[in-house]
């Protein structure tokens, strides 16, 4: 066993702690999303398969009702699991063995920790502070505090994202540019889109998914920030500078030409239909700058032989003229760079 301190953070909190003043911009999002939201956004919805089959979202009904609303929040983080595995959910029930004395429990949790510290040290050498992602202490967030640091799971795959940007180059672009543009297909529950925001905060942020994805997203920032005027649920394709714009699919056809300086997906266009894939890639080539970059990282899922799993480098590469692929081993999977030209 490590013999440094285990130090855990658990921001779990009880359901009082969300009055009912405090859920009313979390009210109005699900109500504007879920009613912008067309047959087609839900149809989407419906195909996204999990790794041991069936829809992702089945049995789950998304409301403004109040109760639902603040046991949802509370353990938010918990119920993001769709994202990342259930890496916050079965941390919490490590985290609850071990306050109950569970020796095995204390013996994972040193494990774990030291498996993410040492991941998180190798991926913060010699990056400026300000590239170092770490996540705001809400809805259930919970992990080891390591140095001035939290870890866990979600933070070693973020900093990864995170310091590959950085090697090339793609951070320092985007923070030199006046009011860059930042958009995420597939952003699931928000984390990397709301380090854009708290990193460049005049930056243009863009986010497109599912309906309930994008609805757990605006919660993710609503439990940063609670006011909803800088949320914007759009329609027509008209984006709101220096705010959040969440589009549904339905309406990523209708973002200005030549508006985007970096666009992200992350592990999900691995588990589209190939057609929903070369739909999303070609629109990118029309809504990139001039010198706008393309991340992807995803898996090789053509080992899952159902569903829409697949592999995304071949179906890119038919849009996009120039790869730079990152060489070293991945935490969650290649990565590539992505240029039109």
């Amino acid at each position: 066993m490590s013999t440094e301190e285990l130090v855990l953070i658990d921001t779990r909190s009880e359901p009082q702690a969300l009055p009912t003043e405090r859920l009313v911009p979390f009210k109005k999002i699900v109500n504007r999303i879920l009613d912008t939201a067309s047959p087609d956004d839900f149809k989407l919805q419906d195909e996204w398969q999990a790794d041991t089959g069936g829809p992702v979202f089945a049995g789950l009904k998304f409301s403004s009702e109040e109760s639902w609303l603040r046991e949802f929040l509370i353990r938010f983080r918990a119920n993001t699991w769709m994202f990342s595995g259930e890496s916050a959910s079965v941390l919490h029930n490590v985290i609850d063995r071990y306050k109950e004395g569970d020796r095995k429990a204390e013996e994972n949790l040193h494990a774990v920790r030291n498996f993410f510290r040492d991941h998180f040290e190798r991926m913060i050498q010699f990056l400026p502070e300000k590239f170092i992602y770490q996540p705001p202490l809400v809805g259930g967030e919970a992990g080891f505090k390591h140095q001035k640091y939290i870890i866990n799971f979600d933070v070693v795959a973020y900093q990864e994202r995170v310091a590959l940007l950085f090697d090339y180059g793609v951070l320092q672009s985007f923070e030199r540019k006046e009011r860059s543009v930042y958009l995420e297909i597939g952003s699931g529950y928000g984390a990397l889109a709301s380090y854009f925001r708290r990193t460049f905060p005049s930056a243009t942020i863009v986010l497109v998914d599912l309906p309930y994805s994008l609805t757990m997203a605006a919660f993710y920032f609503l439990l940063q920030e609670p006011r909803e005027e800088f949320l914007l649920v759009g329609k027509d394709g008209t984006l709101k500078p220096s705010a959040v714009n969440l589009l549904l699919p339905s309406s990523f056809i209708n973002i200005a030409s030549q508006s985007v300086d970096l666009a992200v997906n992350t592990l999900s266009m691995a588990e589209m239909p190939q057609s929903t894939v070369s739909f999303y890639c070609k629109e990118l080539t029309r809504l990139l700058s001039d010198r706008g970059v393309f991340f992807e990282q995803n898996a090789d899922n053509r080992h899952l032989k159902f569903g829409n799993f697949g592999y995304v480098p071949p179906i890119v590469s038919q849009f996009f003229n120039r790869r730079c692929q990152y060489q070293r081993t991945n935490f969650r999977g290649a990565a590539s760079l992505w240029y039109t030209s």
